[in-house]
């Protein structure tokens, strides 16, 4: 049996409890099962636009920031 530990952050608010089982899908396809271990605090707001903004956002916050410094 393999144990792997995984941190997930939410992009919205749930209703978790620790021990609740969970399956993780794609469709049809089921990416993976597990137990809820540990909660932590919810996404501040720039936490969640990192984490939506995509490839070409970062690129662009990366740009506008060697901008500043140069």
């Amino acid at each position: 049996m393999k144990l792997n530990r995984l941190l997930m952050k939410l992009y919205r608010p749930m209703v978790l409890e620790k021990g609740q089982r969970f399956t993780l899908r794609d469709g049809f396809t089921t990416l993976g099962t597990g137990v809820i271990t540990n909660i932590s605090k919810n996404l501040t707001e720039p936490e969640r636009q990192f984490l939506t903004e995509g490839r070409k956002g970062i690129e662009k916050r990366a740009k506008k920031e060697a901008d500043k410094k140069a």
